[in-house]
């Protein structure tokens, strides 16, 4: 019967002042010569290695690892750092989109005082004046400019 473990809930039963640098070993794993024991650092694991060293040891080892604010562990495999920056930063960046809409929503003038603003206002049909065309100039042609061979020279045979 495979026991189910919640990482989350781990607790350290009896702590100790021992400083982590002064060890002997990796990030995943240090030996303590004040006690002369393994100290597993949980948080340089998955949760799955967690629960696979728990049952290896039968729950009882030494261990560190740090908690998050929400009180879940940190471990190898949480969401990266990037992706929960990325997630704070479009929140803020919707929080601020709804500021300045409200605002500019709030801010929109009403009728009477674009009125004032614009003057008298006039409704009818529009009469425009003819369009006369005042120069003499040929109208413009615009394009690629293509030259024309040169002719061809004195005693050349004609194709």
């Amino acid at each position: 019967m495979k026991m189910t473990i919640n990482v989350d809930e781990i607790r350290v039963a009896s702590p100790c002042n021992a400083r982590w640098n002064d060890m002997d070993g990796d990030e995943r794993a240090r030996f303590c010569r004040q006690c002369a024991k393994n100290v597993f650092n949980l948080s340089a694991m998955t949760r799955a290695q967690i629960e696979t060293l728990i049952r290896e040891k039968e729950g009882k080892f030494c261990g560190r690892f740090y908690r998050r604010p929400d009180g879940r562990m940190l471990t190898a495999d949480c969401p990266s750092r990037t992706r929960r920056l990325r997630e704070r930063a479009a929140r803020i960046g919707a929080a601020l989109c709804a500021l300045v809409l409200s605002v500019v929503g709030c801010s929109r003038p009403t009728n009477q005082h674009r009125s004032e603003r614009m003057g008298q206002v006039l409704m009818g049909d529009v009469a425009m004046p003819p369009v006369v065309c005042t120069t003499n100039h040929a109208p413009e042609i615009m394009g690629k400019i293509a030259l024309p061979p040169p002719p061809p020279g004195p005693g050349a045979s004609a194709k």
